[in-house]
């Protein structure tokens, strides 16, 4: 095997290989890949020929014999097997794609001729046709076309019998070494190569039928075409629309030529010489496949069996590749057969070898390196020193094998060589921009540079993790499901309760450690798209749980007097209420209150209203749907709370924390802080609780890697200040954004949905100072600088001072300050001309 064309990267081009001919499932897909790249990159690919297997000389069963009797061959694509003649029996053997006989042509009805049957050929459509060799065509010692539906066809039918010729004299004239056909039905075409035993010829007989099955002949007589020499059989195959390829025995060149389209009552016209393009090789028999644009030859002279590119008759022939056929006995006739195969003609070479059988040889096509896309960039994002890790990953299309190279601030991670890369527990010194190089065959490409920040987690020393419940370690809590949506804390009992509509069952848990206790009882629990979706405890211990609505209606509320096992609910709202509007609600849920001045509040999922639930008798509710004007759609679907007073906080993922105004009794609202993120607060904080004594904020945040819950003391008019965070234990995950935080007396508790639940115990934060312990401002000469910071109303501030950074301390200046509102300012003069440098510290 020798392959005759490389690219130059073909260290790691993608090859496919057919490694069965008798699977057809493998070969439509080789043949696509094949035919798509001859159409677009046929410049840069490489082939090569590869011997599968050989029927030799007496395999039994078959008529493969030496005599000089195997002198035809074609390939029949509808059934894709391949006939063979033996002229002297006569028969036609059938072959599979695997070389195994499957039978024979019945041939024996065949008379006249010096052969009976010389030449075989398939139409598109599966019709075979031979053809008798005969030395002096005339009316007494005609030529024959003989036709089979099928190999197996019975039917004894004549295409043709007469002298194609028409009387023409040639000394020694004769027809039927050589035989092609092209198209199907009645636009079969046949062509018959015309020789002579002592001199040479350029005429070939071109046979068309108008009915499918009997064929007149027309003499096509070429100008300026050296004629073929002596000899028994030239290369012929028809090309395109009214043209075909003519290989003259004794010419360096193959001929493309024409022939005229009508040709109706014309026994002999002129046809025209289109060009030629140089091919080496004397008595070459062609197989050409129009839709691929390759040429197969074989020749009796030659050992070669070779493949070329053809992609236009003008840009020439390219030699593709290479293989040889045994030849062990002598070919004295210089006969040959060779035929593109395979679902569409792209898979195999078949060649018969007259006295040395029939021999596959299987194409393999590697195609031209394709250079790396990158189809999925990496992301980067804000980690922190404790995750236990953090992934970034890219996708590629084109060629394989690729290979990476991750890069950090543009430098080369060293052993960073796969298509993911893992920061483990990173510390801050990892922030910065992370890119990779994707590179393969064909070429490279980086992706995009992505940030990368790296932050140490903020922690108090006034909070204290209690307990923390992985998603997946208890039967509620799974790691995809979003079944778990809602947590609630009751003071009264030191209970956690979690609801899960995916079973509409509240389990109860020790709010000290986490074990769980028992479940309430749900029986009866029924109607809207979730019967129990979310839970809450009001002041009194009454427990509330919420149904989902996706518009409004077969909405219910229902509530036990207590957080026990023994509780029996009851419907606080229902049954299948409707709240007045086409809203979902069941998102996100607030209680607050006890007896007749309970509330419960829910956010909307599709519009800027919110819903509140009244009751007159403390045991059922009302609701009275609330429009927040200036405020977005769903700014309170997934996180509500309510604050001091008769206002609420809201803060769903992706939108700004607000504080809103309402009127319970004229249903009236209006926001009246909105503070924008990103700041402290990430734009993916979601599921809200506020502690309205100690003015804390908890919410999850879902972009962090793991989520986290994260704590903020409220500052009045002043953005909240974040001053803890405590992560969950898994990293799943939750595209929905779906989380509940129930906090107050000195306890918070967050469900995160698919990542479980964190416990806290906190104390009144520290003054919120981060912005200002480490600021210095630079006081020029005069009379006095007044120092403004934001403060926290009761805290102790300490302002201090250097004449320079370089001064081993900080000096106070006065003493410490109470703060009595948001904001503090201090007035400290400055003595001679000093330049001072000041901070302020929280105590």
């Amino acid at each position: 095997m020798k392959n005759a064309k490389k690219d130059s990267n073909s260290r790691a081009r993608l090859t496919h290989v057919i490694t069965s001919l008798g699977k057809s499932a493998a070969k439509p897909i080789f043949g696509a890949l094949l035919l798509a790249g001859l159409v677009q990159h046929g410049y840069s690919q490489s082939y090569s020929l590869t011997n599968v297997w050989v029927v030799t000389n007496n395999t039994p069963s078959t008529h493969i014999t030496t005599g000089d009797n195997n002198r035809g061959m074609a390939y029949d694509a509808i059934s894709n097997q391949v006939l063979v003649v033996n002229k002297g029996v006569p028969t036609i053997d059938v072959f599979s794609s695997s070389g195994s006989y499957v039978g024979s042509v019945d041939a024996s009805w065949t008379v006249g001729g010096n052969f009976k049957v010389d030449q075989v050929v398939v139409a598109e459509d599966g019709v075979i046709y031979g053809g008798n060799l005969q030395t002096a065509p005339s009316g007494t010692a005609p030529f024959k076309i003989y036709r089979w539906s099928s190999w197996n066809d019975t039917n004894q039918v004549t295409a043709f019998s007469g002298d194609p010729t028409f009387g023409l004299t040639l000394p020694g004239k004769r027809i039927g070494d050589t035989l092609v056909v092209s198209g199907s039905g009645t636009n079969t075409l046949i062509l018959a190569g015309l020789n002579t035993s002592s001199a040479a010829t350029t005429n070939v007989v071109l046979f068309r039928t108008s009915d499918g099955t009997n064929f007149t002949p027309t003499i096509l007589s070429f100008t300026n075409l050296p004629a073929a020499g002596s000899g028994v059989a030239f290369g012929l195959a028809f090309y395109t629309n009214n043209t075909f390829l003519i290989k003259p025995n004794g010419s360096a060149n193959l001929y493309l030529v024409q022939y005229p389209t009508n040709l109706a009552g014309v026994q002999i016209t002129n046809g025209v010489v289109l060009g030629s393009t140089p091919l080496a090789g004397n008595y070459l028999q062609l197989s050409y496949n129009p839709v691929a644009k390759l040429l197969a030859t074989h020749g009796a002279t030659s050992t070669n069996v070779s493949l070329y590119s053809l992609p236009s008759f003008s840009s020439g022939l390219t030699l593709l590749a290479t293989t040889t056929i045994s030849t062990a006995n002598a070919n004295g006739n210089q006969t040959a057969g060779v035929a593109l195969g395979g679902p569409g003609k792209t898979n195999v070479i078949y060649a018969l070898e007259t006295n040395n059988g029939l021999q596959a040889s299987q194409i393999n096509f590697t195609a031209a390196a394709v250079a790396p896309t990158i189809t999925t960039q990496p992301v980067g994002g804000t980690i922190y020193t404790n995750a236990p890790s953090f992934t970034l990953s890219v996708v590629a299309s084109g060629s394989v094998p690729f290979f990476y190279q991750w890069q950090f601030n543009s430098n080369n991670i060293s052993g960073a060589t796969n298509s993911t890369y893992t920061l483990n527990f990173p510390p801050v010194t990892n922030s910065g921009y992370y890119s990779v190089i994707v590179s393969n065959a064909g070429g490279s490409t980086s992706s995009v540079a992505v940030l990368v920040n790296v932050s140490t987690p903020l922690s108090s020393s006034v909070v204290t993790q209690l307990w923390t419940v992985a998603a997946g370690s208890r039967s509620y809590l799974g790691t995809s499901d979003y079944n778990t949506r809602g947590i609630a804390y009751d003071t009264n009992t030191s209970r956690v309760l979690v609801s899960d509509h995916g079973n509409t069952t509240i389990y109860v848990l020790n709010a000290n450690n986490g074990n769980d206790l028992f479940t309430m009882n749900t029986l009866g629990i029924a109607g809207s798209f979730f019967p129990l979706n979310l839970v809450g405890v009001a002041g009194d211990g009454v427990v509330y749980a919420a149904g989902l609505t996706l518009d409004g209606n077969n909405f219910n509320i229902y509530s036990w007097p207590a957080a026990e096992s023994n509780a029996v609910p009851a419907q606080a709202y229902g049954p299948n209420g409707s709240i007045g509007s086409t809203d979902r609600i069941g998102d996100s849920m607030a209680v607050r209150g006890a007896g007749l001045t309970t509330q419960i509040l829910f956010g909307s999922f599709n519009s800027n209203n919110v819903v509140l639930f009244t009751t007159t008798d403390g045991a059922t509710f009302t609701p009275m749907v609330i429009n927040v004007p200036g405020a977005p759609n769903n700014f309170a679907g997934l996180g509500i709370a309510f604050g001091s007073s008769n206002t609420f906080w809201a803060k769903s993922s992706g939108f700004d924390l607000r504080q809103v105004a309402f009127d319970p009794v004229a249903g009236s609202a209006s926001v009246i802080q909105d503070f924008a993120v990103p700041a402290q607060i990430a734009t993916s904080l979601g599921g809200i609780g506020i502690d309205t004594n100690l003015n804390i904020l908890a919410g999850v945040i879902f972009n962090d890697n793991p989520n986290d819950l994260q704590l903020f003391q409220l500052n009045g008019t002043n953005p909240p200040s974040l001053f803890h965070q405590a992560f969950f234990a898994t990293a799943n995950g939750n595209i929905q954004a779906n989380a509940a935080v129930a906090i107050k007396s000195g306890r918070a508790f967050a469900l995160d949905v698919n990542n479980g639940i964190v416990a806290l115990s906190y104390g009144v934060p520290p003054p919120p100072l981060s912005a200002y312990s480490i600021a210095s401002v630079t006081a020029q000469p005069g009379p006095a600088v007044v120092l403004t910071w934001q403060s926290v109303s009761g805290h102790s501030y300490q302002v201090q001072y250097k004449n320079s950074l370089s001064d081993a301390s900080w000096i106070n200046t006065g003493s410490p300050i109470t703060a009595t509102g948001a904001t503090t300012a201090s007035t400290n003069s400055v003595i001679g001309t000093n330049t001072r440098f000041y901070r302020i510290l929280g105590l």
